[in-house]
């Protein structure tokens, strides 16, 4: 079951489209990874699918069911967000501010115990939130976010900001909380390598539109390999390829050919070697996942 969808979401300011037709598909109880540039329209769409903007066309569907504005905040019961930046009182301490989310929610303490437990933040709770870290202001903001463990957690680059340990803090538990309490993380980022170290499914948004979606593991699939040569006469090789007709091009030192099998690699070395052609180097490569995300998104991503 997909727990959101969206039917060709678009949003128009003025004669500009940021989001164009966007169809996502956000399966349960996995990490979806929202991957783009900054300025592609990743926070807009998960506004409208938060119903904080509406859309110019299109709809959004959660839990199997058309949003519009009379469902709209029963559906949203079942939904925690952190969108761009975590809200809070900075005079009030951390238990404070759960405790003043909570009762909006109708939640209790054990509620809150957990959610501060499940972000590492109940030592701190009694320290006012002013005297917070950046990085535990955002471990709060999460706090929030998973109070009563909603079904579906939407949130807009949540390691902005924070240094590499914080980072890999929040990556560990958006991967532990569909394990841990089955929900449905949808993560939006403009950094390729923590979406590739966090997400089950991916989809990929630039300049409005979603030119990827799939599995991570499709996305590796797209991985180009290609075989890389140095000889003592990459001119002569060259040439001697061609005429076998097997397609290369050329890379600074190297001759780039298409994968080859084992035995086609040792004939096409006899061949160069017979030819008086030295063989200096042979190696294997494979496009990485930057340059895969370079070439789908003509270069735009931020990596």
């Amino acid at each position: 079951m997909d727990i959101v969808q969206t039917q060709d979401l678009r949003k128009r300011y003025g004669k500009v489209d940021r989001v164009c037709d966007l169809s996502l598909h956000v399966p349960e109880k996995k990490v979806y990874g929202f991957l783009g540039p900054n300025g592609a329209g990743k926070t807009t769409t998960l506004k409208m699918i938060l119903g904080l903007i509406h859309p110019s066309d299109g709809g959004v569907t959660l839990f199997g069911q058309p949003m519009d504005g009379k469902n709209r905040l029963s559906l949203l019961r079942d939904v925690g967000s952190l969108i761009e930046s975590p809200s809070y009182y900075g005079h009030l301490t951390g238990l404070e501010n759960m405790v003043v989310a909570a009762r909006m929610r109708g939640l209790g303490m054990a509620e809150i115990d957990e959610a501060l437990g499940a972000v590492r933040l109940s030592e701190a709770k009694d320290r006012r939130v002013r005297e917070y870290s950046l990085g535990m202001k955002q471990r709060l903001g999460l706090a929030i976010a998973i109070l009563g463990r909603p079904k579906l957690l939407i949130l807009d680059e949540p390691t902005n900001g924070l240094d590499p340990a914080g980072i890999q803090e929040i990556r560990e538990l958006i991967i532990s909380l569909p394990i841990r309490y089955g929900m449905t993380v949808l993560i939006s980022s403009h950094l390729l390598s923590e979406i590739d170290q966090m997400a089950d499914v991916v989809g990929v948004i630039n300049e409005g539109q979603l030119i990827f979606e799939d599995k991570l593991s499709a996305l590796h699939a797209l991985s180009q390999q290609a075989l890389a040569i140095r000889t003592t006469d990459n001119h002569a090789a060259g040439e001697l390829l061609t005429a076998a007709k097997v397609a290369w091009q050329r890379s600074e030192d190297y001759l780039l050919l298409n994968r080859l099998r084992d035995d086609n690699v040792a004939r096409l070395s006899q061949i160069l070697v017979a030819k008086g052609i030295g063989l200096l180097r042979i190696e294997e490569r494979q496009s990485s996942l930057e340059d895969i995300f370079l070439r789908i998104t003509g270069g735009a991503v931020s990596l």
